[in-house]
């Protein structure tokens, strides 16, 4: 599973490449290093306890990516956000992501609610670029 993540993520960036001509060449290089740059970030995010819910691909003047994912919220506790930190101190994509869990997690405990299972990534690969967190039931759009 995790392979075919990276491969349809490079896959994605080579039909980028061939139908957005509107872009300019350096546009173009930097989205489609983003891209690469994500195409191992989501494999080790699997790895991590999260699973892919959805993937789309959007081609046209402003191309971009958007990946809908699942963990556990007990997998992702603070102690643990830490180690993984650590562990990807010099990923600058991954620690975008792991810091805004690590963010969201923090605001939310002080809400006082009653915890969510379930945890959903939502990211946005694009100009300009998303990440979102969200406890409880996932937002389709």
């Amino acid at each position: 599973m995790i392979d075919k993540v990276k491969k349809t993520i490079l896959q994605a960036g080579d039909l980028i490449k061939e139908q957005a001509g509107n872009l300019g060449d350096s546009a173009l290089e930097r989205l489609i290093d983003i891209f690469e740059d994500w195409a191992e970030v989501f494999p080790q995010l699997v790895e991590y306890g999260f699973s892919m819910l959805n993937f789309s691909l959007s081609v046209g003047l402003s191309p971009g990516m958007t990946i809908f994912m699942r963990g556990k919220t007990e997998d992702f506790g603070e102690e643990r956000i830490k180690e993984l930190l650590v562990e990807n101190a010099g990923n600058k994509t991954m620690l975008s992501v792991l810091k805004t869990i690590q963010t969201a997690d923090s605001l939310y405990q002080k809400t006082t609610l009653e915890p969510c299972e379930d945890m959903y990534l939502k990211i946005v690969i694009g100009i300009p670029p998303e990440i979102k967190v969200t406890f409880g039931e996932m937002e389709l759009l």
